[in-house]
């Protein structure tokens, strides 16, 4: 009678894989730093939120303080032409013109309110600080070339593109030839009728070469590449996409700079008409009504000055934050 006893353990290990292995650790990598980068472009997205709606409380303030100029403006004018009517030199139409400007830009400063409010709530749904305690950075114009270079969709695009690369490589590689390293070592007692025939350790050790046959390999292979190459393409249309984002974004800057150096000029104008509106009023010839309008007038064209300030900040924080840090 033959009795075995046997305690072993085995192992089948891959040793090569034709590049297989080093395209599955290279995958593995670049996946890292592509979740890492969606990471960091959430966080970027956060602040950019934050800065934003800061610029749109300013903004917002700016044009609620310009309307209350506006404001007192059709009030005055709405004396003027009060005063014509009640002594026979006006015209009702006029006088019916002006108290109806007046509540529009009573309506105007309304809405503006409810606008600032709105933001305000924003605001304090994604951050507990005081729009006035943030201190916001100033923001300078950048180079096309530095905006591409580190671009974050541009860079998420790539990762994208190098990853199906990669994955195209793994399956190429699932069909090249396999070198498997085969042992089992363990211990066995072998009896024939009560006696004992083996009994120690022992070990074995093989190679294997395998290679994959598979009538699917080519179209699986030809899927590979197609998605490959889609990621490319996709790449570049977002370049495109990117590049022409650039270019509106400085013309918008381009387009709100020359439209403050209108500003600065008409300033200039008010300033010595103001000058002279209050000469005017010293020695009896221009009445408090036109030094007044024309005092607001000119603070209104101030501010619009800074109205503008800020939109060339909204549009370059726009690019600022579309880059990677560092």
């Amino acid at each position: 009678m033959d009795l075995t006893q046997k305690v072993a353990v085995s192992f089948n290990q891959d040793i090569y894989r034709f590049g297989g292995i080093k395209y599955q650790i290279s995958y593995a990598k670049s996946n890292q730093r592509y979740k890492l980068t969606q990471l960091k472009l959430e966080n970027n997205n956060y602040y950019l939120t934050i800065y934003n709606t800061i610029l749109e409380i300013r903004k917002l303030q700016i044009q609620i303080q310009q309307t209350q100029y506006q404001i007192q403006n059709k009030e005055l004018e709405m004396s003027i032409e009060k005063n014509k009517y009640q002594n026979g030199f006006g015209d009702i139409t006029m006088l019916n013109r002006a108290i109806m400007d007046k509540n529009t830009q009573l309506q105007n400063i309304i809405n503006l309110k409810n606008s600032l409010n709105t933001y305000q709530k924003e605001l304090y749904k994604v951050t507990p600080i005081e729009q006035s305690n943030i201190a916001l950075p100033h923001f300078r114009i950048i180079s096309q070339k530095k905006f591409l270079d580190k671009n974050y969709q541009l860079t998420l695009s790539k990762m994208q593109s190098d990853m199906k690369k990669i994955q195209l490589n793994l399956t190429q590689s699932n069909y090249y030839p396999k070198v498997t390293l085969n042992g089992e070592i363990g211990y066995q007692k072998s009896e024939h009728y009560g006696v004992t025939q083996y009994d120690d350790n022992y070990y074995n050790v093989g190679v294997n070469i395998n290679i994959p046959l598979d009538f699917n390999q080519k179209s699986t292979i030809q899927a590979k590449k197609i998605a490959y190459m889609n990621e490319v393409l996709k790449e570049q249309d977002i370049k495109i996409e990117q590049e022409a984002f650039y270019k509106q974004t400085v013309g918008n800057i381009q387009n709100y700079q020359n439209y403050q150096t209108i500003l600065r000029q008409n300033i200039k104008l008010y300033h010595e008409i103001l000058q002279n509106t209050q000469k005017g009023l010293k020695v009896g010839y221009k009445s408090g009504y036109d030094y007044k309008i024309m005092k607001n007038t000119y603070q209104i064209h101030q501010l619009e000055v800074k109205l503008y300030d800020l939109h060339i900040q909204q549009e370059l924080l726009k690019l600022h934050f579309a880059l990677q840090r560092g």
